[in-house]
């Protein structure tokens, strides 16, 4: 089960759940969000690693 936190807590875990969200599958990612309520997933997270092109 601590496994399945550190994922969620990963920087694969916050793709997983954009991937998720993206797809429109958000029932899944409630699923995830209702089982450990304090994994928030914000698009912050993703977008915050992403460098823009010039």
């Amino acid at each position: 089960m601590e496994d399945v936190k550190q994922f969620l807590w990963s920087v694969e875990g916050v793709e997983l759940a954009g991937t998720i969200q993206f797809s429109g599958d958000l029932d899944l990612l409630k699923k995830i969000q209702k089982r450990y309520p304090e994994f928030v997933f914000s698009l912050e997270d993703l977008v915050g690693d992403v460098e823009e092109d010039d």
